[in-house]
């Protein structure tokens, strides 16, 4: 298992006397929460309208959906050998995942929102 830290940006005030707007940076991020996710952790993609973070294991030829709303692991899935991208299809509810080990793409239907 490998450790993902989840950080927000700065919160932007709408009010006229609020400080200028910050930019997110490393030095104001603050974690929200660190997951347990697969082996070799690398891409991430988000489907808002799910509510889930797709994060790419490709130390263990798997992808962890993230569930937006709990910063839990809601579920493991299987893909292809040595899985190098990931991409997401909004209109489609779609996650697309690129396999370099065995040459392989493996279409994912998108979790339901949370």
């Amino acid at each position: 298992m490998a450790l993902l830290t989840i950080a927000a940006k700065a919160q932007i005030s709408p009010s006229a006397d609020a400080p200028p707007q910050r930019r997110f940076s490393a030095a104001n991020a603050k974690p929200l929460a660190t997951i347990n996710v697969g082996a070799s952790p690398g891409p991430i993609a988000v489907n808002s309208a799910a509510g889930f973070a797709y994060v790419l294991n490709t130390g263990a030829d798997s992808v962890s959906a993230i569930s937006a709303k709990t910063l839990k692991v809601s579920k493991v899935i299987a893909v292809g050998a040595a899985p190098v991208a990931i991409a997401t299809d909004l209109g489609l509810g779609m996650v697309y995942v690129a396999n370099s080990g065995d040459g392989t793409s493996a279409p994912l239907r998108a979790l339901p929102p949370p």
